[in-house]
């Protein structure tokens, strides 16, 4: 059991992983599918707010509870500070950093769909 839990909760994991990274650059999958903004819009939406209102997202809290189940220690904290703190040399999480995230989030976008609607309006 404490095996499938472990399984579990890397599998969690990688899904965060992914829907972070989709959330960020899933804008520029309009370069090749231009619908695909039908499916970035929501991504992008939910990452800006978890991280602007200071929202919990639930794959943090399941993620933690599959840990403790096969046997290991939870991370205190949030996916990101846990993540990727020691990349972008965060040793904790307040609000400021949550919303300057959620403000990243949406700033990187709106330059990525205006790059894209231009590229996708030039002769």
């Amino acid at each position: 059991m404490r095996f499938l839990c472990r399984v579990a909760a890397r599998s969690v994991l990688m899904l965060h992983l992914m829907f972070s990274l989709a959330a960020m650059f899933g804008g520029l999958a309009m370069l090749i599918l231009f619908s695909a903004f039908w499916i970035h819009i929501p991504l992008l939406l939910w990452a800006a707010a978890v991280n602007l209102f200071g929202w919990t997202c639930p794959l943090t809290p399941l993620e933690k509870r599959l840990w403790r189940c096969g046997g290991r220690d939870a991370y205190e904290g949030g996916f990101l500070v846990h993540y990727f703190g020691p990349l972008l040399n965060l040793e904790r999480a307040d609000r400021r950093v949550e919303i300057r995230t959620g403000g990243v989030i949406l700033a990187w976008n709106a330059m990525v769909y205006s790059g894209v609607l231009l590229y996708v309006r030039m002769p």
